[in-house]
């Protein structure tokens, strides 16, 4: 972390240098812009800044084992959020408050948006692998309750961002925000009307939205089900799911 924050030093150091150099110069400093390189070490602080996002997202994997506890079948919502994200938030909470102090505003901003995408990228990815076999809406709506914490934590570092970068940051996670939105909806199978998914659910692979679809299915309540049950009245979200993961399949 301290690298990374010296990098930024030394990058302000030869700006300073370079127009300074300028005035002493008598070269105004619109004609010496023209000529001006980029930043010396910018590999090195590229480097830096790589080096400790991946110690980060390290760090936060071994809060994400914690996923592995949650019951994906469960009929009960957690209300205050699954335990691996109340510990994500609370390492999140503790690395901004230290980080802040040492580490330049822009610096911690990308960091933070590398790391929160990883996040996203490990629910996601748990959801659509081995892992999990079977899913429940509740479980669903954990996750979901998952997402509003991370939601909450990224409007805690408004006083750090401008309106522009707190936009940028939620998009760290768009694709699990999506996905679970989707999942929520009453008509998951707007996914396939090309309007409402460019408009709606532009971050998602349509692979991933068919795995996850499939383990939310209820086989005794659809239209793959067995003859004994085609004759009884069908939920009219899960008919909707069906018939997505049925033109889902159509395409692949």
């Amino acid at each position: 972390m301290q690298v990374a924050a010296n990098m930024s030093v030394f990058e302000r150091a030869c700006d300073f240098f370079f127009r300074h150099a300028a005035q002493l110069s008598g070269v105004p400093l619109r004609m010496a812009e023209r000529g001006r390189r980029h930043f010396p070490l910018t590999k090195s602080q590229n480097a830096a800044e790589d080096t400790l996002s991946g110690l980060l997202k390290k760090k936060i994997d071994g809060f994400m084992t914690l996923i592995e506890n949650v019951n994906w079948t469960s009929d009960d919502v957690p209300q205050g959020g699954n335990e691996y994200m109340n510990e994500v938030i609370i390492y999140l909470e503790t690395l901004v408050s230290t980080a802040q102090q040492i580490l330049p505003a822009k610096v911690l901003k990308r960091v933070l948006r590398d790391v929160l995408a990883h996040i996203s990228e490990r629910i996601v990815g748990t959801l659509c692998g081995d892992i999990v076999k079977r899913l429940s809406m509740a479980a669903i709506k954990g996750v979901d309750v998952d997402i509003q914490l991370l939601e909450s934590f990224t409007e805690q570092l408004k006083p750090l961002l401008t309106d522009r970068e707190a936009k940028e940051m939620k998009t760290a996670f768009v694709e699990m925000r999506q996905l679970i939105n989707l999942l929520l909806s009453s008509h998951p199978e707007n996914f396939v009307n090309p309007v409402i998914r460019e408009r709606s659910y532009n971050a998602l692979d349509y692979r991933k939205v068919a795995a996850v679809s499939e383990k939310l299915r209820d086989p005794s309540d659809s239209i793959f089900g067995t003859f004994g049950t085609r004759g009884s009245r069908q939920n009219p979200k899960n008919k909707s799911l069906d018939t997505l993961i049925k033109r889902l399949k159509d395409v692949s």
